[in-house]
């Protein structure tokens, strides 16, 4: 087995939803999370602080940690919006050039799925902004239609991996031509039912721990996505898990691997299919 960590990058700060219900629903799921008892006093408390001191950002202190334990993690950021993800395509230009600086590695994380120019404008501003072209997608909310792969193989995209596959389905090369890499684990769908957080960390690491262990001696990618907006103690449980996730595949030894390398076996085993196939 080997594991791919990524970080979606929905959210940056409290004020960039100024003009959406995004942080007022925030705070009510607090509320009626701690009511009913599937959080704990401390982590409500830290999460109004996090609203209050306008950050959800934590992407200082999760580079440090993934730099540590060299998880080779691939940040997704937007350059357009839509009523959920608000920020401005230029705001995280400081973080994607620590990133970049501490050898890790960065996306987009797509709005447009249906409109290939829309979509060629979000590649476009991404590049110009942050002087980098070979890039993958993961699509906001997962969104894709029948046209969504060859547009962006079209676009010139390395890889996509918006495909949610909790059977472990594993990287391939679509009709289209496009590698497709598949994930696996969401922390939103881990620790979320309609909306609230409904399981703890002891139900996460458990739930985990059993496909590392079950899949350990297998020739696998396990690829898994953590929001770097719940790297902090506003969503104690699920910071917990990604350290325990990362610090769990460290001490048994599991490779982490980049997306990048994940293309590169991939077409390096197909131009040697190629040239099998010539050869005959």
């Amino acid at each position: 087995m080997k594991i791919i960590v990524s970080h979606d990058v929905d959210n940056l700060t409290r004020k960039e939803h100024s003009k959406d219900l995004i942080v007022i629903k925030m705070i009510i799921r607090a509320f009626l999370e701690l009511f009913l008892f599937r959080i704990n006093l401390f982590t409500f408390s830290s999460r109004l602080s996090c609203i209050i001191k306008n950050n959800f950002t934590n992407i200082d202190e999760l580079v440090k940690f993934d730099v540590k334990y060299n998880t080779k993690a691939t940040y997704f950021f937007a350059t357009s919006n839509d009523n959920t993800l608000a920020y401005k395509a230029e705001a995280p230009k400081v973080y994607v050039q620590t990133i970049i600086k501490n050898n890790l590695n960065v996306g987009i994380h797509g709005i447009a799925f249906d409109d290939i120019q829309k979509m060629k404008d979000e590649y476009i501003r991404f590049t110009k902004i942050h002087n980098i072209n070979d890039i993958g997608i993961r699509m906001h909310y997962l969104r894709k239609n029948n046209n969504t792969f060859s547009y962006m193989k079209n676009i010139g995209y390395l890889f996509d991996t918006t495909e949610y596959s909790p059977e472990l389905k594993q990287p391939y090369i679509t009709d289209e031509g496009l590698i497709e890499i598949p994930f696996h684990v969401m922390d939103s769908y881990l620790f979320q039912d309609k909306g609230l957080q409904k399981y703890n960390l002891k139900y996460a690491i458990e739930f985990t721990q059993k496909i590392i262990d079950s899949n350990y001696d297998k020739n696998i990618v396990f690829n898994i996505n953590l929001h770097q907006e719940y790297f902090s103690n506003g969503w104690k449980d699920w910071k917990d898990w990604y350290i325990w996730l990362v610090t769990y595949c460290h001490s048994k030894k599991i490779e982490f691997i980049s997306y990048q390398e994940v293309v590169d076996e991939l077409t390096a085993k197909q131009n040697r299919y190629k040239e099998h196939i010539l050869t005959k």
